[in-house]
This record gives structure tokens, C-alpha cells and sequence, in this order.
């Protein structure tokens, strides 16, 4: 029988703060801060480039890694959006 690997989930706080498109209204990003729920069985070195890879894929900047529960990812997700969006 083969063994289950097992999986580590980690939550990635990330900003997406710039918009490199044209200047019509359509096409204009709002900054904002996100989460992804990353889960993984590799090292923390593959989580790391996994997390990397996603956020960057959202055209974002990592803030933060949470291995607690969403709850937990979601008050840092509001406590990063209030200091960099709302306290400039």
C-alpha cells in the first residue's frame, strides 16, 4: 500500500498595487490586498516558489505566509489592506 502524502496548507497574503495596462476605464486595476490558500506536500522550498508563483500570477507582491486557518489569514488580509490602503 502506498503511503498518503501528507499535505500543509498555507494561506499567502499578497498586494496588488499597479497597473501596467492602457488608461481606459475598462482596463484600470484597483489596488487591493488578496489571499490564496496554497496546499502542498513539497518542501518549504517548493511552497515557497508554489506561493511565489501564484501571487505572482495575480500580478501581486507577497506580503505575508499564514499556516494557521482561514480566519486567521483573513485578519491579516484586513490588517495589511488597512495599513497600506487605508492609512497612506
Amino acid at each position: 500500500m502506498k503511503k498518503k502524502l501528507e499535505t500543509q496548507v498555507v494561506w499567502v497574503i499578497y498586494f496588488v498595487g499597479f497597473d501596467d495596462s492602457t488608461d481606459d476605464a475598462e482596463s484600470i486595476v484597483q489596488p487591493y490586498v488578496g489571499k490564496e490558500r496554497i496546499e502542498s506536500a513539497g518542501t518549504p522550498e517548493q511552497i515557497w516558489y508554489e506561493a511565489n508563483l501564484a501571487v505572482l500570477a495575480r500580478g501581486g507582491t507577497l506580503l505575508a505566509f499564514v499556516t494557521e486557518d482561514e480566519i486567521h489569514a483573513e485578519a491579516m488580509r484586513q490588517a495589511n489592506e488597512a495599513e497600506i490602503l487605508w492609512r497612506r
